[in-house]
C-alpha cells in the first residue's frame, strides 16, 4: 500500500506572554500532521510594517522566547510546522511588548511602612 504525505496543518498559538524587552509564544502541535510526524517549527517575528525582524527554524519545543526587543512595540508572530514534506500553512498573532514604567516598593521596618518609588526607562 502506498502512503502519501502532505505538509502539516497550522499549529495553534495558545499563549503569548509579553514583557518589556521580550515575548514568549506557546502553541499546540498541528492537529493535522499531514501523514508524517511533525519534525520542528519555524517562527518569525515581524514589525508593524511586516518586515521580518527575527526568524528561527528547527525549534523542537512548543514554545519560544524572543529576547532583546524594543519596549512598547507591536509585533506579529508567524508560526509554521514542518514534516518530511516541508512547511505547512502559517498561523499568526499580534502582540505588543510592555512599556517601561514605575515600580513602587513597600517595606515594613519596625512598625512603620516605608515606600520607595523607582522610575525606570529602557528607551
Amino acid at each position: 500500500m502506498f502512503h502519501i504525505s502532505v505538509p502539516p496543518g497550522e499549529p495553534l498559538i495558545i499563549k503569548l506572554v509579553p514583557d518589556i524587552l521580550s515575548l514568549t509564544a506557546t502553541w499546540n502541535k498541528s492537529r493535522v500532521n499531514g501523514g508524517s510526524p511533525i519534525l520542528d517549527y519555524n517562527i518569525a517575528l515581524l514589525d508593524a510594517n511586516n518586515n521580518v525582524q527575527r526568524n528561527h527554524s528547527g525549534i523542537r519545543e512548543t514554545f519560544y522566547t524572543f529576547r532583546n526587543l524594543r519596549q512598547n512595540r507591536t509585533y506579529m508572530i508567524v508560526l509554521q510546522a514542518r514534516n518530511v514534506v516541508g512547511y505547512g500553512g502559517s498561523t499568526n498573532a499580534t502582540v505588543s511588548t510592555l512599556e517601561a514604567g514605575k515600580m513602587l516598593f513597600c517595606c515594613l521596618v519596625g512598625s512603620a511602612v516605608h515606600q520607595l518609588g523607582i522610575c525606570y526607562s529602557l528607551a
